[in-house]
């Protein structure tokens, strides 16, 4: 017989999920927003990591379960938002059941309401999926550490189920080893765990990491071309702010900054109602180390080695959310008006943040960025069939993966960096969803004639000021276009250009309508 208790829980979950998959369906952008989002859908039909298909270090089984779901619906887009809406259900009730395991029923359900309206956890949902999967794992985690320490400590099971969820997640952000495995140790030390049972949990955290790394060496020719790859790849991204990776100062302060922005600002929310419960949160010194070793390994990172969007920061979430639904649920008074509020503000910290850093996670930045990214490829389909086309980017909002990806037929020139520096980077050329560096001619950048090259070019920079007039710029609604006559040469900057009749870059050139 169901109780009145599992009828409400049952109806409480339903109605959940249903603003869950309501709210990310319906404000889900039109097209790929982010650019590890490009390299998502890429590797959907093409897994190679070494071409950033996706970007190191590879998510294999994010990418697995977006292909079941591509295989179903055949959008890469629409299979992206699908998976990060699985993704979110499972940690939206991870963390339900975690609040309950160890706070009681109103606890569970009051976090599941505030990670439901997390501004991070609602954003990453939106545009960069995989990340809700770090909620996920970090919950699975701590419910089982949870478990072998407060039910029985002689029976090991959950003990080797920690190891098993935190080798498993791993699998979607590889990453998440870094943050999940102190939690197992100190759970292990603490409960005085047996050598055996050590031995036991490591062997099997060891197989369901292999389970997935074995097909990422497989995929880049070996572990130690990974490795490598890794190494590379985490130097590119660190090195900008970490003092670690020899940053200057300023830079890495702007990160911590970061961090403790995108890590606090969503405490707003229910952080008001402490004071009123103060002599309530005796409870926690139960649960103190579980919350706080899931918490300070993954903020440490983000404050000190890297932390790039607000969404990085979700490994931290359930523990907070958690925090949060423990608090509220104490209150005597007036709890549905406090839980109401609660959400409010996470939603008004979604669609109307506070100004600097917290509103990089804003709706109005996923709307911002489709926006420009619909109305540049209009233009494009708009000025491109009546003849043959070339695009040459330079800083603008919309990635040259995306160009890559929507585009494949179009000839795209990439320039680097300042193009008012002395000596510029070499172009690169992509077409046919693969990029090489562009051969120049006469140390010029050939452009063919009887062409239209349309300029993606940031806007607010004065690159359109530096290009001047003798490319014969027009400008046509968002849009920049010339079509410069043979024989033309012109300079941008310090690129040097040349007008030719048949320059290599225009062979076999046919226009493809975008999102074909």
């Amino acid at each position: 017989m169901i109780t009145r208790g599992a009828k409400y829980r049952w109806a409480a979950g339903g109605g959940i999920a249903a603003i869950l998959i309501a709210s990310r369906l319906f404000l889900a952008p039109k097209y790929l927003y982010h650019f590890d989002s490009v390299n998502f859908a890429l590797a959907l039909t093409d897994f190679d990591p070494l071409e950033h298909q996706p970007q190191p270090p590879g998510y294999p089984l994010f990418v697995v379960l977006s292909r079941v779901i591509y295989w179903l619906v055949s959008s890469p887009q629409m299979a992206l938002v699908l998976t990060g809406i699985l993704g979110s259900l499972a940690g939206m009730f991870l963390v339900w059941r975690l609040g309950r395991d160890m706070f009681g029923d109103r606890a569970g359900l009051c976090a599941a309401l505030l990670l439901l309206f997390h501004p991070a956890f609602w954003f990453s949902g939106l545009t960069n999926q995989v990340r809700v999967l770090l909620v996920a794992g970090t919950a699975a985690t701590m419910l089982a550490v949870w478990r072998s320490l407060s039910r029985d400590f002689v029976n090991p099971y959950w003990f080797y189920l920690a190891a098993a969820s935190a080798g498993f997640f791993a699998g979607f952000r590889p990453m998440e080893m870094l943050f999940l495995v102190p939690l197992i140790v100190w759970s292990g030390v603490r409960a005085r765990r047996p050598a055996r049972q050590w031995l036991t949990a490591a062997a099997i955290f060891a197989v369901s990491v292999l389970s997935w790394l074995s097909a990422l060496f497989i995929a880049v020719n070996g572990p130690a071309r990974y490795l490598a790859l890794v190494r590379q790849y985490a130097d590119t991204q660190f090195s900008p702010t970490s003092l670690a990776w020899g940053s200057a100062a300023e830079p890495a302060k702007g990160m911590l900054t970061a961090a403790l922005v995108w890590y606090t600002v969503p405490l707003l929310s229910w952080i008001w109602a402490a004071p009123f419960v103060w002599r309530r949160l005796g409870r926690l010194k139960e649960a103190g180390g579980l919350l706080v070793l899931s918490l300070v390994p993954a903020f440490l990172f983000h404050a000190f080695i890297h932390v790039g969007d607000p969404d990085h920061t979700l490994t931290g979430v359930p523990a907070l959310c958690v925090l949060g639904g423990f608090v509220l649920s104490r209150l005597d008074r007036a709890r549905v008006a406090a839980v109401a509020t609660a959400v409010a503000v996470n939603a008004l910290l979604f669609f109307s943040p506070p100004a600097g850093i917290a509103s990089k996670c804003a709706y109005s930045v996923v709307q911002d960025m489709d926006r420009v990214t619909r109305s540049t490829f209009q233009a494009i389909e708009r000025i491109g069939p009546a003849q043959p086309l070339v695009l040459v980017a330079l800083d603008h909002p919309v990635s040259w993966r995306h160009l890559l990806f929507y585009f494949p037929e179009i000839p795209v020139i990439i320039l680097h960096g300042d193009p008012a520096s002395a000596n510029p980077q070499r172009p690169w050329i992509i077409r046919h969803r693969k990029r090489r560096e562009l051969e120049l001619e006469a140390d010029r950048i050939p452009l063919p004639a009887g062409a239209k090259v349309v300029w993606l070019l940031a806007r607010g920079r004065g690159l359109e000021r530096l290009l001047g007039n003798e490319g014969r710029i027009v400008t046509q609604r968002d849009l920049l276009y010339s079509e410069p006559p043979d024989g033309l040469k012109f300079r941008f900057g310090s690129y040097l250009f040349n007008v030719a009749r048949t320059p290599e870059i225009l062979k076999e050139a046919s226009y493809t309508p975008a999102g074909e």
